[in-house]
Formats: C-alpha cells, structure tokens, sequence
C-alpha cells in the first residue's frame, strides 16, 4: 500500500511572501532593507531570516521515504535599517546573520538525509526542525552578545571565519 503526504510550512504570522532565498556568493545590500526602522531601538539594522521546508513521504511495505525541500531566506519587508547608519560594515554583519541561517538550512537538510524515519515521519521532522531553528536562534544570539551587535570589531572578524568554515564543511547539503 502507497501513501504520498505532502506537508508545507506556511509562512509564519507576519512574514511576507516577498522574500529573498539564500544563494551561495550572493550579497545582499541595502536595497533589499524594506522594512520601517523602530526608532525605539538602539540598533541601526535589523535582518529577519530563517528557514522553511517542505516534505513528503511515501510507506511502501513498512519502508518510509521521506523527500524535503529547505532553504534560507530573509524577509525583506521586516528587514529594516536606519538612514545614515547604512555602513558597508554594518551590512557584513547583517549578511553574516543571513549566512547563519543558511548553515542551520545545511544542518537542516543534513539531519533529515541521515535520519531513519518510522511509519509516521511527520513527529519526526517537526521535532527535528524545532531542534534546528533553536541552535539557529541560540547561534543568531550568541553572534549578537559576542560581536556586541557588530562593535567589538576583532569578535566580528572571527565570527566571518568561524562561519565560513562552517559553511564550507556543509558544503554538501547546499
């Protein structure tokens, strides 16, 4: 007996359907920062990224397949920053914000390659991307507290090598 089910995640309450997919060697700049700047705070940009997916599956004599679909984007309409604060070095540091959730879309894909999945995968992979979006949060946090929101200049620059190396050893699950 063969079942296909096919899950997608929606976009999450208030997000855009405008958004931009992570590619690899693309920059952004800061055309792509739509979004209105909250006078409010005491910083001068703010990226709004993250990672979706999609799946199916397929049971066929106790045997699951299970196919995905992930990938990184930003939304460039809750993407904002300030006007005068627009700095090429500011603009690496939201880039590599970008590029953090693109290495949790590698570790994604990754984990849902290497895992056995049961009859009823569905569990499974919410557990599993749960799992995923909060070591991205928690890295997207760390990288702030370290780096002092891009101020501590010599953190910023090891933070670019750690996590281009990062990048580079998920190569594989582009």
């Amino acid at each position: 007996m063969l079942y296909l089910i096919i899950l997608l995640l929606l976009p999450l309450k208030g997000e855009s359907e405008n958004i931009i997919k992570w590619t690899d060697g693309q920059q952004i700049d800061w055309s792509v920062f739509k979004g209105k700047p909250d006078p409010s705070s005491p910083y001068d940009a703010q990226l709004n990224s993250g990672v979706r997916y999609s799946y199916s599956y397929e049971s066929k004599n106790g045997n699951v397949k299970v196919n995905f679909d992930v990938f990184c984007y930003m939304d460039p309409n809750l993407s904002w920053s300030k006007k005068g604060k627009q700095t090429d070095y500011l603009l690496g540091h939201e880039q590599l914000h970008f590029d953090i959730s693109e290495l949790h879309a590698r570790k994604l894909r990754k984990a849902l390659q290497e895992y056995d999945f049961s009859k009823n995968p569905q569990k499974e992979v919410e557990k599993i991307f749960n799992r995923i979006t909060k070591d991205r949060q928690d890295m997207q946090n760390k990288y702030d507290k370290e780096t002092d929101h891009s101020k501590n200049k010599p953190e910023q620059a090891e933070w670019v090598d750690f996590v281009a190396q990062q990048l580079a050893e998920l190569n594989a699950y582009k």
